[in-house]
């Protein structure tokens, strides 16, 4: 099991699995709807039924074409990684376009500032995704043990994976935008205008410019072909012309826009999800398998809520019966990997002059809510200590007693000590803690108690 969670592979024995479900979904318009596989051998891998019952009757389905094409002027090697790993959100779950890292190796800082003549980097990207199969059973069915899933939290699964194929072309320059623009698509013959998501006619004849224009601009030239057929099929190029032979095969290809046997689709991005509570850890390129979403996307929000206080018991002279309590009450910080951020949130006060008496067993019934934590990842929630702070007195005519606190601990929630329950969240679902803070407070009569009344509620986004 690859256990995103830690960042690392290790063995792992899984409860005993349940049949599942694989849907494929296929870009058909004779056959929308998904089709379905029920996987009941457990011991083998479904490939073989999944190519026959599934992609066999899509066969001759029509294959759309995406052209994305992202032109920007860079100065680092270091930028332009980080170009490259930008969305571009042209297809769900297509969430990031990965780049084969035998390009990226070949500028080598063709574009580092320190160049004599600092160069331009352009990209343009033609993606085709042509199906996806996806897990449809849900997460907590996996296994035949009810709940057994909970216990995984650090074991993933592989959720969907898309298929297609992929161009990718990069070239530097010292030119202008506008001269390597239309370069490129004389080069190609394809016309180029700049849209996200503009389509590109595959299956069709291209004419017969010549790249001769693209070579007097280009400094460097890299050219990628993943996935489809013959002799250029998964082929790297650093020649325009002998690219330009092998995009024409691409285009002209009868598989580049009718999803047939001899497509060669191949996987190009994949989603995985934890087991325990079906978090989206990891949405992988196949170009160059870096981590493109970190883990632990989901978000969650901490809300404290004061539900009143009670009186445990009452050391009081007669004819007195009741403890008569005032005093403040707040969240004053939270520490979160050991740093401390003050709040300062009132939950609670009571002044002197209108204390609220209450005798033994007895609550005084409050509701104030505030928000203590917003938009704060899971890793964080769970490395995170409430801090309360309080002042509560009894009154007294003479003097004016203090509560304390039985412990230290009274003060503090540790979110640590509830993180399973917090990672089995589903997204929109919440789970509240109770925590009872209990005070003591002594003098020649005794020792009087009462205990403050704090839920907190977190929930995932």
């Amino acid at each position: 099991i690859n256990s995103i969670v830690n960042n690392s592979f290790s063995a792992a024995q899984t409860p005993a699995r349940k049949n599942y479900q694989i849907g494929i979904s296929i870009f058909n318009p004779k056959n929308p709807g998904p089709g379905f596989l029920d996987v009941t051998d457990l011991t083998r891998s479904p490939l073989p039924e999944v190519q026959r019952q599934l992609l066999a009757p899509s066969f001759e389905a029509s294959i759309p074409a995406q052209g994305i094409l992202d032109m920007s002027e860079v100065s680092s090697t270091t930028e332009l990684k980080a170009k490259f790993e930008t969305s571009s959100g042209i297809f769900l779950p297509l969430q990031e376009l990965g780049i084969p890292a035998e390009i990226t190796a070949g500028f080598q800082g063709s574009g580092d500032a320190s160049s004599t003549a600092r160069k331009k980097v352009y990209m343009l990207n033609l993606i085709q995704p042509m199906y996806t199969l996806n897990v449809l059973t849900n997460h907590n069915q996996l296994f035949q043990s009810a709940n057994a899933h909970t216990s995984l939290t650090n074991a993933a699964y592989v959720e969907s994976v898309t298929y297609g194929r992929r161009i990718l072309i990069v070239v530097t320059s010292s030119s202008t935008l506008a001269r390597v623009k239309a370069a490129m698509s004389a080069a190609i013959s394809a016309e180029i205008n700049g849209t996200e998501g503009a389509d590109i006619d595959l299956g069709t004849k291209v004419s017969g410019e010549t790249s001769a224009s693209l070579q007097d601009v280009a400094t460097t030239f890299h050219a990628r072909i993943y996935g489809g057929e013959g002799q250029y099929a998964n082929a790297i190029f650093s020649n325009i012309a002998a690219f330009r032979d092998a995009f024409k095969q691409y285009i002209n290809s009868p598989s580049a826009s009718k999803f047939t046997a001899s497509t060669s689709a191949l996987p190009l991005h994949y989603t995985i999800r934890r087991i325990s509570d079906d978090a989206l850890l990891s949405v992988r390129s196949v170009g160059n398998y870096d981590e493109l979403v970190s883990c632990n996307t989901s978000k969650y929000k901490v809300e404290v809520q004061y539900t009143g206080f009670t009186v445990n018991k009452v050391v009081e002279g007669p004819p007195d019966s009741e403890e008569d309590i005032y005093g403040t009450f707040k969240l004053a910080g939270v520490t979160t990997n050991g740093t401390t951020t003050p709040k300062n949130k009132l939950l609670k006060e009571i002044p002197k002059e209108r204390a609220i008496s209450k005798g033994a067993g007895k609550k005084d019934e409050d509701d104030v809510t505030i928000v203590a934590m917003d938009n704060v990842s899971e890793t964080n929630i769970r490395a995170t200590t409430l801090n309360f702070y309080q002042k509560m007195h009894d009154w007294e005519l003479t003097h004016e007693p203090t509560y304390r606190e039985e412990s230290s601990a009274e003060l503090k929630f540790n979110f640590a000590t509830v993180a399973n329950e917090i990672s089995a969240l589903a997204p929109g679902a919440s789970k509240t803690f109770s925590k009872n803070i209990k005070l003591e407070e002594s003098g020649p009569l005794g020792v009087s108690k009462i205990t403050l009344h704090v839920k907190i509620k977190v929930t995932k986004g």
